[in-house]
């Protein structure tokens, strides 16, 4: 029974994941211009800001299902506070592709701050359910304990890093979306404490 539960809990959160990062990529529009003649590399640069954010979405996303995936593989079994958590979590998820669409349209503080905010929610949800998972006796105690600090560290990390960007952002914008080039540390640190 928990085996069920645990898949139904696991293809729910695929189902949105996959949903929310395919929406990501269908915001991606081209130039008029481009329907009318002949596609040249001027028109495909004006879609670079939507491109961008796109790619950096599409990897934060990405990350937070490894992390997921990463957390959940040694679950015995989910609890009622579990599900709710996981289902706070798709609802922010699902946030993800007008935050995206937003950053790509304007790229203002207000755009950056609610883009990082979202993302910084999603992976504190993320934190708060692994702590949860260990914390209820919920993982296996066959060795999980070590994978499920690690995602949960990794979790919150990036936590911090949005709502680093968020502050960075009320004294310059750019500053603040260059500082999730963070984000590439936090994933290779998680890769490097495993091997």
């Amino acid at each position: 029974m928990s085996e069920n539960l645990n898949g139904r809990m696991a293809a729910l959160t695929d189902g949105v994941v996959a949903i929310a990062m395919t929406l990501l990529m269908l915001d991606i529009r081209l130039p008029e211009a481009i329907a009318h003649g002949p596609v040249s590399w001027p028109q495909l640069l004006a879609v670079r800001e939507q491109v961008a954010a796109y790619a950096m979405s599409f990897l934060v996303v990405g990350l937070f299902w490894l992390i997921h995936v990463q957390r959940f593989r040694n679950l015995v079994r989910p609890s009622s506070r579990l599900f709710w958590l996981n289902l706070a979590f798709l609802l922010v998820i699902g946030l993800v592709p007008f935050t995206t669409s937003l950053l790509a349209s304007s790229g203002g503080a207000t755009a950056v701050q609610l883009y990082a905010g979202v993302m910084a929610l999603a992976s504190l949800l993320l934190g708060v359910m692994g702590l949860h998972v260990q914390t209820a006796g919920l993982d296996r105690e066959d060795g999980g304990k070590g994978a499920l600090t690690v995602a949960s560290l990794r979790a919150f990390t990036t936590t911090g890093v949005f709502l680093l960007s968020i502050a960075v952002s009320l004294w310059n914008v750019e500053a603040a979306r260059w500082s999730w080039i963070l984000l590439a540390v936090v994933a290779g640190a998680g890769h490097r404490r495993r091997a």
